[in-house]
């Protein structure tokens, strides 16, 4: 009786001390894996629609990222991140109606505004609205960061056109200092397509800024507004609305401070 109680507890020191032995091990530590995200804005520069509602979808099953963005003409949301990749655009009017649905990429790390523009109509062939994704750099670089006493500008055309009247092919920015009456010019692309934008670095300061046609030499005034440049500031300077009745929206946006990937 005696040798089997020494065995029994024989037994519970041995299972005792295996299980102390191997609360002494550390375990591996199996880090997270990170996904990549978007940093991003929206704004309403559809003509032909006072008031949305902006819902990003995930592809595969539909559900809502980010919902419920209600937007004014020409207005925006603060930033938002959101998983990168092709997500699901959805944009209705204030009545539900649906105005525009498809897929747009948010690309990995990518700080960026991303400006609907066109205007809705019930023949899908007519209906124009579509995005453009400005991009403000790195999430984790500060490389949008302005000189002290300037603003780096983008300089956006979102001219409507109704599926017949061609885009404009070519055109400039021109500004003129309101103090000083110095002029500068932002010359675009002639490639690009109808919806497109062009950087420059401008003094802060106030200007009359005309957006121009340029076509057989012939320079011809599509619309001007007047636009404060504020230092240290992304500023974004849009030609918008419907087509021969454009005018000129802008605003100033402070640069966002990098983060970690």
């Amino acid at each position: 009786m005696l040798i089997k109680s020494k065995k029994i507890i024989l037994f519970f020191i041995v299972i005792f001390m295996c299980s102390f032995l191997y609360s002494c091990v550390d375990e591996p530590y199996i880090e997270h894996i990170k996904m990549p995200y978007t940093a991003f804005q929206v704004a309403n520069f559809i003509s032909n629609t006072e008031n949305v509602t902006i819902n990003i979808k995930d592809p595969a099953d539909n559900s809502i990222l980010v919902g419920g963005v209600s937007l004014a003409y020409g207005s925006k949301n603060s930033y938002s991140d959101i998983s990168s990749g092709a997500r699901i655009v959805e944009i209705k009017d204030p009545a539900g109606n649906v105005l525009y649905s498809n897929e747009v990429t948010f690309g990995s790390y990518d700080e960026s505004i991303i400006m609907f523009f066109g205007a809705y109509d019930e023949n899908p062939d007519l209906s124009s609205i579509a995005p453009i994704n400005i991009f403000n750099g790195a999430t984790y670089l500060d490389d949008y960061f302005p000189p002290a006493d300037s603003s780096i500008v983008a300089f956006v055309n979102a001219s409507y056109t109704d599926g017949i009247n061609d885009p404009y092919t070519f055109r400039n920015v021109i500004l003129e200092n309101t103090a000083t009456g110095e002029i500068d010019t932002v010359i675009f692309n002639a490639d690009i397509p109808t919806r497109e934008y062009s950087r420059a670095v401008v003094k802060n300061g106030n200007y009359n800024m005309k957006f121009v046609n340029i076509a057989a030499a012939v320079e011809t005034e599509i619309t001007s507004g007047d636009v404060n440049i504020s230092s240290g500031k992304l500023s974004f300077v849009i030609m918008c609305g419907m087509r021969d009745n454009e005018s000129v929206s802008a605003f100033n946006e402070n640069p966002v401070n990098s983060r970690s990937k």
